[in-house]
């Protein structure tokens, strides 16, 4: 029965009454949207799929220094993960896949020369992702 109200449709309950959807459900609302980006080794095509998200999840293995060894195994550096994030105006950043010859700080800090909300995800941790737009963005981690 739920379901179908929620598809907007009517239903009839076992007395007989008929309940419309209606008069059962509020207005639409948005919930929050998220990116989830693995192993890539260009952000063009990416910017407008991404665009607006509330969240995006998306490898960092590199820095730029190291752009040319990134290209090589096909992953990006944390400017780029934050120039797409910045471009695609997402709300928030979560840097991933990262590679344990840079400190995450330094990782963090790279990215957020071009997008000032960026947290480094951890293996299985927890992020709350805004339910309604970025209005109550999360503050980067620092």
């Amino acid at each position: 029965m739920r379901a179908a109200l929620a598809r907007g449709e009517s239903v009839t309950l076992a007395d007989g009454r008929t309940i419309e959807a209606a008069a059962a459900l509020g207005p639409p609302e948005p919930g929050a949207s998220l990116v989830v980006v693995g192993d890539v080794d260009e952000t063009r095509s990416l910017v407008e799929p991404v665009r607006g998200a509330d969240a995006l999840v998306i490898e960092a293995t590199f820095l730029e220094k190291d752009a040319v060894l990134a290209t090589s195994y096909g992953h990006l550096t944390a400017a780029e993960a934050g120039r797409l994030a910045g471009a695609a105006e997402v709300g928030m950043l979560y840097l991933t896949h990262l590679s344990g010859r840079y400190d995450g700080d330094a990782v963090a800090a790279e990215a957020r020369r071009y997008f000032p909300h960026v947290r480094l995800a951890a293996d299985f941790a927890k992020y709350r992702v805004p339910e309604h737009g970025r209005g109550d963005r999360p503050r980067p981690a620092s």
